[in-house]
């Protein structure tokens, strides 16, 4: 009797406790050297909390189907990094990552998360799902991360692949005239604005304690100047081409300067929570100069952030009361409207992103030595850009395919100047809004190769989820009828197969 007692408890033991460590090969980045990626013989332990251990998905035998995981995710600044992954188990009873996410630790969320991923086509007509958190390290606040989601599934010709779209989440402005409903139109079918993605909905993504966003205006657009044409090519991507009727030295298009609203709790923002946005402007450009402003303090007219680009042999560009001079021309790293991006910050500098995968790293000093594409004076002052704008003006024309700012904020003391988010994270993001806006075309050189990498799927119009919760407890005589037949299709009741709901539980012997 005692070790029948003394095996139940041990087998509750085992039995509720969620948090388990394993070992995996720890991976070295060095990503200053963008093409170097070597193994550590160090091994590390990683800690996983069972989220959603018990999901059951019926699937037609051999043939593959969506699986839709959607829903308003939560979670608060933590210690480490948490991946957030969506396994299924296949046919010969291995877990297979069919969707992951990474949480960081410097965001804390309160947005809506999409998972979509497919499931292999097999003999089953059933597939065990999970959801797992880990970790590199033990985290006490597991059960802090709380994602309301809605389950869907579709068979095979009920959804199709479809373009990774950008999460507005990770941005404090976002123009993209390639995404449906930004555009504002005139009756000739001109585009005369672009609408900014961003809103006080996408204000809960701050990187630190500080102000938070939640008094963005909700009606920013980027106003053309003069009606643009819309360009839309073969894949769907779409940019605009604006052409300047005032001899090449009036204002193509603007947002306004304050993007905003000053108020209780948000006083005039010279000290703004992001203080190192990662500025990105995708598009075709004049070798003959031009001119882009980004940033304003309000209240302060000394206080502009902007790249002058107007003399093609003598760049600035301007942070603040900070000057940087740039050594190249602009005729050595961009041809005549040849398409580019262009990022900006402390953490990345001024890089110029070309067709081929590759960017060229600007050179050149400041009025404090160094280059430096971000608010700071080397004194110490914690500055930010007070409000991101976009403003082109002083050239012949240009092509926007894209323009956002990345959300970033220095980490611990402000004089070190370090980023809170990792190069890793902002070079992934820079590679999706280059692979979004399709300024390079038809090219998988900015394909996501990470670990999470997945494709995108959307569900047909028409189409209606068959994912149906399945409690075989509930079943009458301890079976279930499923109304499908033992290939998986769906029959009128003459196929009646049966599951037993009731399984062996070592507690109840």
């Amino acid at each position: 009797m005692r070790n029948k007692i003394t095996l139940k408890i041990l087998t509750t033991i085992l039995y509720v406790v969620s948090i388990h460590a394993t070992s995996r090969t720890f991976a070295n980045h060095n990503y200053e050297e963008k093409t170097q990626n070597k193994s550590m013989d160090k091994v590390l332990t990683s800690y996983t909390y069972d989220f959603d251990p018990k999901i059951v998905i019926q699937q037609n035998v051999n043939q593959k189907g969506l699986v839709i995981m959607e829903g308003k995710l939560m979670k608060p600044f933590t210690n480490d990094h948490i991946k957030l992954t969506i396994k299924y188990q296949d046919a010969q009873g291995i877990w297979m990552a069919g969707w992951c996410k990474t949480l960081y630790s410097y965001n804390q969320y309160n947005e809506n998360v999409r998972a979509a991923f497919e499931l292999t086509a097999s003999a089953l007509n059933s597939y065990n799902v999970k959801i797992e958190l880990s970790s590199d390290t033990y985290l006490s606040n597991f059960k802090s991360v709380v994602w309301n989601k809605m389950i869907s599934h579709y068979k095979l010709g009920d959804y199709t692949t479809t373009n990774c779209d950008l999460d507005e989440n990770e941005y404090t402005i976002l123009l993209t005239p390639k995404k449906d409903g930004t555009l504002n139109t005139d009756v000739n079918g001109k585009v005369i604005g672009v609408k900014d993605r961003v809103t006080t909905d996408h204000s809960w993504n701050k990187l630190n304690n500080g102000f938070s966003i939640d008094n963005k205006k909700n009606d920013v657009v980027f106003s053309l100047t003069n009606p643009a044409t819309l360009l839309t090519d073969a894949n769907g991507v779409k940019s605009i081409k604006m052409v300047n009727q005032e001899g090449g030295t009036g204002i193509l298009g603007s947002t306004p300067e304050f993007i905003y609203n000053v108020g209780p709790g948000h006083p005039i923002p010279y000290l703004y929570s992001y203080a190192d946005p990662v500025y990105m402007f995708a598009g075709k450009f004049s070798v003959n100069g031009f001119f882009i402003k980004f940033s304003q303090w309000p209240g302060e007219p000394n206080g502009p952030g902007y790249h002058n680009f107007k003399n093609p042999n003598k760049l600035q560009s301007r942070y603040f009361n900070l000057y940087n001079s740039i050594s190249e021309k602009l005729s050595d790293f961009i041809n005549d409207q040849e398409p580019v991006v262009f990022v900006s910050s402390m953490v990345t500098g001024f890089r110029v992103y070309k067709s081929n995968g590759t960017y060229i790293n600007l050179t050149g000093y400041s009025n404090y030595g160094p280059l430096y594409f971000g608010y700071t004076n080397t004194r110490g002052t914690r500055r930010g850009p007070g409000s991101e704008s976009f403003i082109v003006s002083s050239t012949s024309e240009m092509t926007l395919y894209g323009m956002g700012a990345l959300r970033n904020n220095f980490a611990g003391l402000p004089w070190k100047y370090s980023s809170a988010r990792s190069m890793q994270d902002i070079e992934k993001e820079i590679s999706g809004f280059i692979r979004y806006t399709g300024v390079f075309g038809d090219t998988s050189v900015y394909d996501d190769t990470s670990e999470c990498a997945a494709g995108c799927f959307a569900a047909n119009p028409e189409a209606v989820s068959d994912y149906a919760v399945i409690d075989w407890s509930k079943a009458p005589n301890s079976y279930i009828f499923t109304g499908k037949d033992k290939n998986g299709n769906g029959v009128d009741g003459s196929y009646t197969p049966v599951k037993k709901s009731f399984q062996r539980n070592p507690l109840r012997d």
